[in-house]
């Protein structure tokens, strides 16, 4: 049985955008590293919510492309001849 939700306007949309400083910045990345990785539960929405602030705070440089996948192509058949 499914349950009404109430008419809540979620966090996200509600909460004002913050304008840290840098050093603001500098002082809550390693409180967020440390209270994300001392947590219990990894997957938790609220660990989720904070990896998601951090990566706002301190963006992962971008990656290098993977190379192309290597495409796969079955033995032909000569190669493979039975003896006898």
């Amino acid at each position: 049985m499914a349950y009404p939700r109430p008419n809540v306007t979620p966090i996200s949309r509600g909460m004002p955008n913050l304008h840290l400083t840098d050093a603001e910045a500098d002082g809550l990345a390693p409180l967020l590293t440390r209270t994300i990785a001392d947590d219990r539960y990894p997957l938790s929405p609220h660990i989720q919510t904070l990896r998601g602030i951090l990566g706002r705070l301190r963006p992962e440089p971008a990656r290098a492309p993977l190379p192309p996948l290597k495409t796969y192509a079955p033995p032909s058949r000569g190669r493979y001849r039975r003896r006898g």
